[in-house]
């Protein structure tokens, strides 16, 4: 049983937890975004006359997330990684999304080509 689990990036950790944080905010709590400089009452204020587009980039941020969470827990299983490995890379892919996936596509190609060659 295989192992394989490798972090994404750290640009991705500095792009897409804070720009989901800021989305989530600008939903929940759009008033507190006036405190960043330049853009916050800008989006502040976009928030506030448009919930509704707010409110759906979240759900749309939640459910793409959780698809392409749960396409890497499946990927992962049927390469071989273990439950514990695979559940890993479900959380990693729930918050980065795509370069979490793509990662994990990666591994799955290879380990395909691998299999192919030993035969």
């Amino acid at each position: 049983m295989s192992n394989y689990f490798r972090s994404v990036h750290p640009i991705w950790w500095a792009i897409i937890p804070p720009a989901l944080l800021l989305n989530f905010i600008a939903f929940y709590a759009p008033n507190l975004l006036r405190v960043i400089p330049v853009a916050g009452p800008l989006i502040a204020d976009f928030s506030i006359a448009n919930p509704q587009i707010v409110r759906y980039t979240n759900l749309f941020a939640v459910a793409a997330h959780a698809g392409e969470g749960l396409l890497a827990l499946g990927l992962s299983v049927s390469s071989g990684n273990s439950f514990a490995t695979s559940f890993k890379w479900f959380v990693q892919t729930f918050i980065f999304g795509f370069p979490s996936l793509r990662m994990i596509l990666g591994y799955k190609k290879k380990a395909a080509q691998g299999k192919k060659k030993s035969k």
